[in-house]
């Protein structure tokens, strides 16, 4: 971030932290990773697809990180929290080890702090400081930026995992993928003969490109398409995230699509202003300026 002076980032992470972290994995039944915003900031879709296939933990992402790990993936779980998957929540629930990769441990996840996650360990991974322990306290603390970070654990697995047991973890995602197939809804439709809104989205899923970008406002129209579309690429998912801005949708894939060239190409051309009415989720002003800003 060099606009920002004065503002220097750890971005390598220290060794020792890392080594126990990479301890605490290999010893770990049923670990889990969450992942967060941070992992798309830092373009760690890379190495983490490298470190889920070397140590097979099961993932779970974020409202805003979806598409960071591909769905077509083995061990994928969805979305925990506030309108999320039946089976990314429970694998938080009775995990022993949580590694929270560029995530902040919000309320629309955790519910109330004190029972989340009740018998995991928490491996707080984060560039910010700041935000590790800020809403849950962590066992572990890792400064640094994701994709080194989740690099230099897998370089350190590699180092490992000779010399110590490796625990099997076949019975913990087998126990997912059951609760997984066991929850996930029907979408053939509704009992009037009438198609449902979410067979429609996990059709037009089915029919568009991996690169297709979807936008949505909050609401339930997030939840529907934060669920069902099934995302390859990290990127193709804007939302306004927890704040959950009525009427966001309109500018985004509106006015010159400016939301998909942030995502895919770091600037926009046109930039807008808008007040939504959140009752009603109707724009009541919109103001559009060209401008050429770089993020």
């Amino acid at each position: 971030m060099k606009h920002l002076l004065g503002y220097r980032p750890r971005r390598a992470p220290h060794p020792k932290p890392i080594r126990a972290a990479v301890c605490s994995v290999l010893s770990a039944r049923a670990p889990v990773l969450y992942v967060g915003g941070g992992a798309v900031s830092s373009g760690a879709a890379v190495p983490l697809y490298q470190w889920v296939e070397l140590t097979g933990v099961p993932v779970v992402t974020t409202t805003m990180t979806r598409g960071v790990f591909p769905d077509s993936h083995r061990l994928p779980y969805g979305m925990p929290g506030v309108g999320g998957a039946h089976a990314a929540k429970q694998a938080l629930h009775h995990s022993d080890l949580v590694i929270a990769l560029g995530a902040s441990f919000d309320s629309h996840v955790t519910g109330a702090y004190e029972s989340f996650a009740p018998g995991a360990h928490i491996i707080h991974i984060d560039i910010d400081p700041s935000e590790i322990g800020r809403s849950l306290s962590a066992d572990f603390s890792i400064v640094g930026d994701c994709a080194g970070t989740i690099t230099a654990l897998t370089e350190q697995f590699l180092a490992l995992r000779s010399k110590y047991p490796v625990s099997d973890l076949s019975s913990w995602s087998g126990y997912l993928d059951q609760v997984q197939a066991n929850s996930r809804p029907q979408l053939d439709g509704r009992a009037d003969g009438k198609l449902s809104a979410g067979f429609v989205v996990e059709k037009l899923s089915q029919l568009t490109p991996a690169e297709t970008v979807y936008v949505s406002e909050g609401g339930p129209h997030r939840t529907l398409a934060a669920n069902r579309p099934t995302y390859e690429r990290p990127r193709t998912w804007l939302n306004s995230g927890s704040p959950q801005v009525m009427g966001m949708h309109f500018p985004l894939r509106s006015v010159r699509g400016w939301g998909p060239q942030v995502a895919r190409f770091g600037y926009w051309r046109t930039t807008a202003r808008f007040c939504s009415r959140p009752t009603a989720s109707r724009l009541r002003s919109l103001r559009v300026f060209r401008s050429k800003w770089r993020c």
